[in-house]
């Protein structure tokens, strides 16, 4: 990307050598890469997007008084049509989203809507970089309960369901993370939500497929976390025991897969005991009904 992007001489570049947080200089820098980001002028967006995602990747979190801005910022980048402007500005987003104090002010600010809608727009790029961008955003800001609601509405589950048959495997296996993290949620924020759990139920079968035949170890893993999760919502257990899910998952459970610390033969265990209980219409065990699997990225 370095012959892309020309730094205009007049604009203070960003000391990536120094080492240590912000300084005064940094903070000033980042001021006039905010004004860039509202440019009208494409090269002035592409200079703001490309710093700013390094600027974030060398310091981490910037204070906290930046953060609303830097949000705002991106929120006018995302939408963009640039494949650059868009990616960079997704990396950004990417990294702030993972700091737990701050992320509610992102969800607050619409970034959610405004994500979703840029991966309809990406979905159907040929090197899928951007998507797989934005879909880590997605997974970690549905990660966060106050943005599942907003997710949904946006109509994003059936956007990840049709991505979880992407050919590539990093978008199924960020759409797959990104939609475990929505169905930990199917006991409570969506519980209600009767239409949401027969969209997901028409599909469902392809998860399960997924979590008892794939060759890609991670898709299969958070398939099987989904599968978990979705058990705790009656409509979706009902299907997945419709599509002998029960014996699927003690099949799964005596294997020795494992994920990032998460035992996958706990979470096949959790959606066989819900089944089991299920069958014989007994209540399922506290410690049981509580389980839920979620992933930031």
């Amino acid at each position: 990307f370095s012959n892309e992007f020309k730094m205009t001489p007049r604009h203070p570049e960003i000391d990536l050598e120094s080492g240590g947080g912000p300084s005064t200089h940094h903070i000033s820098t980042l001021q006039l890469l905010l004004r860039a980001a509202h440019s009208t002028e494409l090269n002035e967006q592409h200079r703001a997007a490309l710093q700013l995602s390094k600027l974030v990747d060398s310091f981490g979190p910037l204070p906290a008084v930046s953060f609303g801005p830097l949000v705002h910022a991106l929120c006018r980048l995302l939408p963009s049509e640039d494949t650059n402007v868009a990616r960079f500005s997704a990396r950004t987003l990417k990294t702030l989203l993972l700091d737990d104090v701050m992320r509610p002010q992102a969800i607050s600010s619409g970034i959610t809507t405004i994500v979703v809608e840029a991966i309809q727009r990406w979905k159907h790029d040929r090197d899928m970089l951007v998507c797989c961008e934005l879909l880590a955003c997605l997974q970690t800001l549905v990660y966060d309960r106050s943005a599942v609601a907003i997710a949904v509405e946006e109509k994003c589950t059936p956007l990840l369901l049709e991505l979880l048959l992407s050919e590539n495997p990093e978008v199924a296996t960020l759409s797959m993370t990104s939609l475990a993290n929505i169905l930990s949620h199917a006991d409570s924020v969506l519980l209600a939500q009767e239409s949401w759990a027969q969209q997901v139920a028409a599909s469902i079968d392809t998860v399960l497929e997924i979590a008892s035949t794939s060759h890609e170890k991670g898709l299969r893993c958070y398939a099987v976390a989904a599968i978990a999760n979705a058990t705790a919502h009656p409509i979706l257990a009902g299907r997945i025991a419709e599509l002998n899910g029960l014996a699927i998952m003690r099949e799964i459970e005596g294997k020795s897969l494992t994920l990032e610390g998460t035992r996958v033969a706990e979470c096949a265990e959790t959606a066989r005991l819900r089944l089991a209980a299920l069958e014989v219409k007994s209540n399922q065990g506290q410690d049981i009904a509580l389980r839920k699997y979620s992933f930031k990225w």
